[in-house]
């Protein structure tokens, strides 16, 4: 959500991903460079959120990794 502020150039935005809410405010003349520059926060976002949870991923799969079975050497008289 994006509205108008009280000031000149400046607006008011929200927006949820996931349990979390975002609010702030950001300086522009027209709406639309308003939309842009709230969708550019959006996206920066879930970059980050993607990464926190492709690191996680990762911590978790090394976690679970099991070791190979063991394997008794090879008898060198044949």
């Amino acid at each position: 959500m994006i509205i108008e502020g009280e000031t000149a150039g400046t607006w008011r935005y929200s927006f949820s991903i996931g349990d979390r809410n975002y609010s702030g405010t950001v300086q522009a003349v027209l709406g639309l460079l308003a939309a842009r520059r709230v969708r550019m926060k959006i996206d920066r976002v879930l970059r980050q959120n993607a990464s926190i949870d492709h690191q996680s991923r990762q911590r978790v799969e090394k976690e679970v990794e099991t070791p190979a079975p063991l394997v008794p050497p090879a008898d060198p008289k044949g």
